[in-house]
């Protein structure tokens, strides 16, 4: 017997021993690609994310509707509708930030402009709402309106 062939496993139980370590490695190997194309993925927007996203930014959107509303009714507390506009706003900020900071594809190109540029709107109305006195604030219910239908339309459209 050779050098090369008497390393090999020569009963059964260590060729079936060799053959599990082997599928073991395999087994292993796959699960480390497998989590890097996981992690890859993570940061990668897709389209259903992105529409996930919209769908977050028109329920803020309608949200601060409803509370420029009751400010403007004066049904709702100055400091409260401080926080909540703030609350919303940093909401917004962060999944405008996660769009900026993500690649996506040149397919969603146009949609994500779209989106960037409404969510800057967006965000804003909110600093409107948390700054300006209750009474200044009459035109924002329209303006969020507007502004929760044309995320709405954009949902639509992805």
């Amino acid at each position: 017997m050779d050098r090369a062939t008497a390393q090999l496993p020569q009963t059964p139980a260590q060729r079936a021993h060799f053959l599990l370590f082997l599928l073991f490695l395999a087994t292993l190997f796959i699960t480390v690609m497998a989590f890097e194309q996981h992690l890859v993925d993570a940061q990668f927007i897709s389209g259903d994310e992105l529409k996930r996203n919209v769908q977050e930014l028109q329920s803020f959107s309608a949200e601060a509707g409803l509370l420029s509303q009751y400010t403007v009714s004066k049904s709702a507390p100055r400091p409260y509708t401080e926080a909540y506009a703030d609350s919303l706003q940093r909401a917004t900020d962060s999944i405008s930030r996660k769009l900026v900071a993500h690649p996506h594809s040149q397919s969603l190109d146009n949609d994500v402009q779209t989106c960037l540029q409404l969510t800057g709107q967006l965000s804003d109305q909110l600093q409107q709402l948390a700054r300006e006195p209750a009474d200044q604030v009459h035109g924002s219910p329209a303006k969020f309106k507007d502004l929760s239908d044309s995320f709405s339309s954009l949902e639509q459209q992805l």
